[in-house]
């Protein structure tokens, strides 16, 4: 008569563990689906703005034994004060430093500095878009006395996932805005 009795409470345990399984099992295929973990699926990119190393503009060099910057260094690199109305001038440079970059840093190395050039004095900033519709963004700046803008940033560090992401730049200036789109894309490895 023991036996069944025996049965009985192996037979709740058995049952309460593999409820416990379960629901340790749900909650993992929860996280998991809501890209919370990252055992079985890579983690998605989500949209944002990229932080740069250090957003550092160049300024052009300053002759101190004469002309006006010689009296005015605090403006030396004050960009001029672009004419009323005028449209900036079409971005272009090196939006990207590499095209190609790695998320681990090998081969290719993860670091990028990109480049935008247009009028000085005008806002320029540079998106990248993947086909899932996330958008990153580097900040905006205001370029410099030479219409240029750059950046210092990692794509690992901002948050990229591995796949093809379109490059356009952005330049806007008295309330007028041009873009254009890099021929390449950004293409990130794992």
């Amino acid at each position: 008569m023991r036996l069944p009795l025996i049965k009985s409470k192996l037979s709740k345990k058995w049952l309460v563990a593999g409820l416990l399984l379960a629901v340790a099992v749900g909650v993992f295929l929860i996280l998991e689906v809501t890209n919370k973990t990252h055992i079985f699926n890579e983690e998605k990119a989500k949209s944002g703005v990229i932080t740069s190393t250090d957003e550092s503009q160049p300024t052009e060099p300053e002759d101190k034994t004469s002309g006006p910057s010689a009296s005015q260094d605090s403006n030396a690199s004050t960009p001029p004060s672009p004419p009323g109305g005028q449209a900036p001038v079409a971005p272009y440079g090196n939006f990207v430093s590499n095209h190609n970059p790695n998320l681990d840093g090998n081969p290719a190395p993860s670091s990028i500095q990109s480049v935008c050039n247009t009028t000085p004095g005008a806002q320029c900033l540079i998106e990248f878009t993947n086909p899932d519709g996330v958008v990153k963004t580097l900040s905006a700046q205001t370029t410099d006395n030479n219409g240029s803008a750059i950046w210092n940033w990692d794509v690992k560090q901002a948050g990229f996932s591995a796949g093809s992401w379109k490059i356009k730049a952005i330049a806007t200036l008295n309330g007028q805005t041009v873009t254009i789109d890099d021929a390449l894309t950004l293409e990130v490895e794992p």
